[in-house]
């Protein structure tokens, strides 16, 4: 059953890897060691897919980036990653893409807001709650729809100017001219170890 569902699973063209530490048995030393659970979730319904929610398990020993590639290595399409750099092997061959998660975006913004109490860290997370709000008006509806909405939406305002997460604003700006960017770089007291996490995944986030 376990092999069947892994080939239907595998067999999707948008996947949610995570894993998580489990306690593994280690005989002859009175204790247990860890290990980790991989989890790889199918869940189209945010925009009304075809297949059904799915999810296969894979036990494997560590977290080393082989892991994920190993099971991973028949896989072709987008994967909603949580900024784990051991995906970034998967794209090498052009057939996998990367979708990073605004949610671990946000908590690095909110980290910093409540370490530095930062007003540009604040304001950030203020631009992803635009976001979010959006998200939860188009949940469920078809993929235009969801593009459609999503472009209307103007974040990270710089001066007169905003960014419309949109393909056509990406295809238009470089990164390093980009409103956002612009817009971190007026405070790089969020952090510079920040900022250039953040610029490193930028067309992850704006798939």
């Amino acid at each position: 059953m376990h092999e069947r569902l892994a080939k239907n699973v595998f067999a999707s063209d948008h996947l949610f890897p995570d894993d998580t530490p489990v306690p593994v048995l280690d005989p002859g030393r009175g204790r247990t060691k860890t290990g980790r659970l991989w989890v790889y979730a199918r869940e189209q319904r945010g925009w009304s897919g075809p297949e059904p929610p799915a999810a296969v398990f894979v036990f494997a020993p560590d977290r080393r980036a082989e892991r994920p590639t190993s099971h991973l290595e028949n896989f072709k399409g987008v994967l909603h990653v949580d900024g784990y750099a051991g995906f970034e092997s998967l794209t090498s061959k052009g057939d996998v893409v990367l979708a990073a998660c605004w949610s671990h975006t946000r908590r690095k913004f909110y980290e910093v807001a409540q370490a530095t109490n930062a007003p540009i860290a604040t304001e950030a997370l203020g631009q992803i709650a635009k976001l979010y709000a959006i998200e939860a008006v188009v949940r469920g509806q078809s993929p235009g729809q969801r593009l459609a909405a999503r472009s209307a939406v103007v974040v990270f305002t710089n001066g007169d100017n905003g960014m419309a997460i949109s393909p056509d604003v990406i295809d238009q700006l470089m990164p390093g001219d980009h409103p956002a960017f612009k817009w971190l770089d007026h405070s790089r007291n969020v952090s510079g170890a920040l900022l250039d996490w953040f610029r490193a995944r930028w067309q992850q986030w704006v798939y």
